[in-house]
């Protein structure tokens, strides 16, 4: 999952990838469970979603190499939101689920999209349309962007 704050990330896995294995840094609290619980999954030769903002390459090369290790198909799902909606659909949540504005505009920011030579087999675009996402194949020459 690749996405800023409140763009409908957690809810994409709950209606389109309920047989995942959800890893969450929100879920498992630090690096190191997030870690454990991935090898666990790998391991398990369980289908596996990253459930994080992953916004930068950095992050996604923190699990894409592990997963090609380990054999597995590697599926982006791009969500493309406007930081309005982000921060209505997070205004909208309570307690620890809801972040200070600054994070959400902070992560759009460091937003760098995705990209094949990341190691990626597919990547998509999924948008929210009618209170509905719409999961679009990636363009190679958007890509290029």
């Amino acid at each position: 999952m690749i996405g800023i704050p409140g763009s409908g990330k957690s809810t994409f896995c709950e209606q389109h990838l309920p047989q995942h294995r959800l890893i969450s840094l929100d879920l498992l609290h630090t690096r190191f469970q997030e870690s454990k619980a991935l090898e666990e999954a790998i391991l398990e030769k369980v289908d596996i979603v990253i459930d994080n903002t992953n916004v930068s390459r950095a992050e996604r090369a923190r699990f894409i190499p592990k997963g090609k290790a380990a054999g597995y198909k590697i599926i982006g799902y791009y969500l493309q939101s406007k930081i309005s909606d982000c921060l209505k659909r997070n205004a909208q949540r309570t307690g620890k689920k809801r972040i200070p504005d600054a994070g959400v505009i902070g992560r759009a920011r460091q937003l760098e999209r995705p990209n094949y030579d990341e190691g990626f087999d597919e990547l998509h675009y999924v948008s929210i349309e009618n209170n509905s996402f719409v999961i679009k194949e990636w363009l190679i020459e958007e890509n290029a962007k």
